[in-house]
């Protein structure tokens, strides 16, 4: 963990980006050792709309690196939306992340949006921008 972080602000990110991946598998396709999925390829992403087949392997690094220090990681402001299509509330990960985090926390479930905070992301921003003024050490 990085020492000089001193306060973080979750945007919806899964508490297991392998499970999560995985998900996404289900409804990707595989060819010539890249995974498509539409969500790769958004007008506003101006992605390629592809990942490797390398980054599964990759991204389960990011499980074990938030396992080894999920109690380092304070204070937090997490957002979710109940409506989001690539972290899934019923997945489990907004329960995870509020039962293991430390305190100081806000958990934050907005109703409705996406995993963009589609018409709350004014909201969002504000929200973020108090926590950080209020954990940040001032100079």
């Amino acid at each position: 963990m990085d020492t000089k972080i001193k306060a973080y602000v979750f945007l919806a990110p899964p508490a297991f980006y392998s499970k999560t991946l995985l998900n996404f598998m289900r409804s990707a396709k595989i060819k010539n050792g890249y995974l498509y999925h539409k969500s790769y390829k958004r007008p506003h992403t101006k992605g390629i709309g592809r990942l490797p087949l390398s980054f599964i392997e990759e991204i389960k690094q990011y499980d074990n690196l938030l396992l080894k220090n999920i109690k380092k990681i304070k204070p937090v402001i997490y957002f979710q939306s109940t409506e989001d299509e690539a972290v899934k509330m019923e997945d489990g990960h907004f329960d995870y992340w509020k039962k293991n985090l430390p305190n100081p926390k806000k958990m934050v479930l907005i109703k409705g949006g996406n995993h963009s905070f589609k018409g709350r992301k004014e909201y969002v921003i504000n929200e973020s921008i108090e926590w950080f003024k209020k954990y940040l050490p001032t100079r």
